[in-house]
């Protein structure tokens, strides 16, 4: 079953752009997020978005960056996808992530992702759960997860597909403490993959919360 939607990313805290891309950005380069997310999709055989009409998956739409001044500080990109197949959160997070690591270093403090079609069949994450299972153990970090589905027994429902690359804690009022692997996109866009997969609403609000911002929320909640 294949099925079309879109969902969207918003990544709140740093970049701290590298000193060449900050020199080619104050000289007028044009390389901005919509550009650098749209070719590497491309390149990669994951969008058509360069006009073909084989093998489409998914293209970039309303895509607004933080570093060369569209958006307000501490907003540090915007990118929403328009999917032609069964959401492929992972490989547009991969994008993102490899974007952002192009032109500076990330220190991500809130990332929200809206998911407006689910992925119809849980098999399609096994891939996932074993390729990041398979990474450095002491790197989890404490985070936050919110949601804006409900469910007392959703956490039961997702521990087998995300196996140990969660580590689910305290329940808040909106989701739970948790550790994570890491902050990389494309590792937290296929945790959301798996937490909108087993809510019950049509569209899915994931949020992740780092550092202070997690803190902030614990303290406000």
């Amino acid at each position: 079953m294949t099925v079309g939607g879109e969902f969207g990313f918003a990544a709140y805290g740093q970049l701290r752009l590298h000193p060449w891309t900050a020199a080619a950005y104050a000289s007028g380069a044009d390389r901005d997020l919509f550009i650098l997310v749209a070719n590497q999709a491309a390149a990669l055989g994951m969008s058509a978005f360069d006009g073909r009409t084989d093998g489409l998956q998914w293209h970039p739409t309303d895509v607004a960056d933080g570093w060369t001044g569209e958006l307000p500080p501490g907003l540090i990109f915007r990118c929403g996808f328009q999917a032609d197949v069964d959401l492929p959160l992972q490989s547009a997070g991969l994008v993102l992530q490899q974007a952002t690591d192009r032109v500076g270093t990330l220190e991500l403090e809130r990332l929200e992702v809206r998911v407006g079609v689910k992925a119809a069949d849980p098999l399609r994450f096994v891939d996932g759960r074993e390729w990041f299972e398979f990474s450095d153990p002491s790197g989890a970090l404490p985070a936050r997860v919110s949601l804006s589905c409900a469910g007392d027994d959703l956490v039961s429902k997702v521990e087998p597909w995300l196996g140990r690359t969660v580590g689910f804690g305290q329940a808040t009022e909106d989701g739970w403490e948790v550790t994570l692997r890491s902050t990389s996109l494309d590792y937290l866009a296929w945790v959301c993959g798996v937490l909108a997969w087993a809510c019950a609403d049509d569209e899915v609000l994931v949020r992740f919360g780092f550092g202070q911002d997690t803190q902030a929320q614990a303290s406000s909640s």
